[in-house]
């Protein structure tokens, strides 16, 4: 239960870096006279720089330790987020929002090593859906207080109150979270392994695994469906279809309780169905629906189909996470974890920061927006058929 509620807390720094400001885009590009596109590009960049965060904190984790790297990576976030809130031009904010991916990349890349560290196969599958399951607390609340403070302040106090959210996570971990890279707490890996080589021959061996290259990929472009969706839905929600940030942020509680509902049926479906298999069905239904939801956005379809639409798409994403690093990790020893991890997170933010300002290329049209996300549902579902032909061979996960 400890590690639930620590690893959830840091955990939620990623969707508060990523949904918080989501209703504050428009009021962003005004306030600092700034473009759609421009204004997408401090989501490019935050994800960029979770990208490339995430290769130097899992192979320092891996090195030093995952509580060092983190509690570092939880005080860099804190500094990071109150320059984002002191940004005074685009330009600034863009740089700003880099660093802070820099930052928040340890939180995430260190919560899924920890949890390799622990678990394994189907049990960690089944504890990073249970996690899951407490992560869309932070996409939730994140909007609706943003859109609060929207209102009564200014877009800069959405960032100041995400500053305090990364300082009680490093409060929170400084007191009560331990060591659990086995490297060193003095217990030997699992199985008798013993450490494999540092830093980019580790890289290197784990990308010549077809299996583990199949999911980075897959969880890359499937994670960019969603990030393409918070670029691109509050510019097309709003200015398209009239909707406030108030009752845009409404969207993000929708989207917390179906992702909440993923987790706990993903860890039901677990008792019989493959997660491989679990993957399969949940990237074919999102295509599906994406495929309909971007009929829909080019024929004038009322507001509320469409975000009936954006809310299902978001369901079946929440199948994505716990599967596919569960399958990506299995068997990978685990003072290696770290680099696994990270190389799954940085393929995630690096394709999802290059997806994310296509909307905004296109025009921030609507019909732009259900086509980004057809193709790249479409991709996913290619490279997963692919993999999970050679895991069945294998008998793997």
């Amino acid at each position: 239960m400890r590690a639930l509620l620590v690893l959830g807390l840091v955990t939620w720094l990623g969707p508060l870096s990523l949904d918080a400001y989501g209703p504050a885009l428009p009021a962003i590009a005004v306030d600092l006279d700034a473009g759609p596109t421009a204004v997408q590009l401090t989501l490019s960049a935050l994800v960029v720089g979770l990208a490339v965060g995430h290769l130097f904190a899992g192979s320092l984790s891996d090195r030093f330790g995952r509580r060092p790297v983190l509690l570092t990576g939880l005080a860099a976030f804190v500094v990071t987020t109150t320059m984002c809130a002191l940004a005074p031009g685009i330009g600034t904010l863009v740089a700003a929002r880099l660093l802070q991916g820099l930052a928040a990349a340890t939180a995430l890349v260190i919560t899924k090593a920890a949890a390799r560290d622990l678990y394994d196969g189907v049990t960690l599958a089944r504890f990073l859906s249970h996690l899951a399951a407490i992560m869309p607390v932070a996409p939730a609340l994140g909007p609706l207080l943003a859109a609060v403070l929207l209102e009564a302040f200014s877009w800069r106090a959405i960032f100041v109150l995400v500053a305090a959210v990364g300082a009680a996570a490093l409060v929170v971990v400084h007191r009560s979270w331990p060591e659990t890279s086995p490297a060193h707490v003095g217990a030997a890996p699992a199985g008798g392994r013993t450490p494999g080589p540092p830093g980019r021959q580790v890289v290197v061996e784990l990308l010549r695994d077809r299996g583990f290259l199949t999911c980075v990929i897959t969880f890359a472009l499937g994670s960019a469906v969603g990030l393409v969706l918070v670029a691109g839905a509050p510019f097309v929600l709003q200015e398209g279809y009239g909707l406030s940030p108030q009752a845009y942020s409404l969207l993000f509680v929708a989207n917390a309780v179906v992702l909440v509902g993923a987790a706990q049926l993903n860890a039901r479906l677990l008792r019989r169905l493959r997660p491989g298999r679990v993957v399969a069905l949940s990237l074919t239904c999102q295509l599906a629906v994406a495929g309909a939801l971007t009929v829909a956005l080019s024929t004038s379809v009322p507001v509320g189909p469409i975000l009936v639409g954006l809310v299902v798409i978001v369901f079946f994403h929440g199948f994505l996470m716990p599967n596919l690093v569960a399958i990506g990790m299995h068997g990978v020893p685990q003072q290696r974890a770290g680099t696994a991890a990270a190389l799954i997170g940085a393929g995630q933010y690096l394709v999802g920061g290059l997806a994310a300002p296509v909307v905004g290329l296109l025009g921030a049209r609507p019909a732009a927006l259900g086509a980004t996300m057809v193709a790249l549902a479409a991709a996913a579902l290619v490279v997963h058929v692919g993999g999970e032909r050679r895991r069945r061979a294998r008998g793997t996960l």
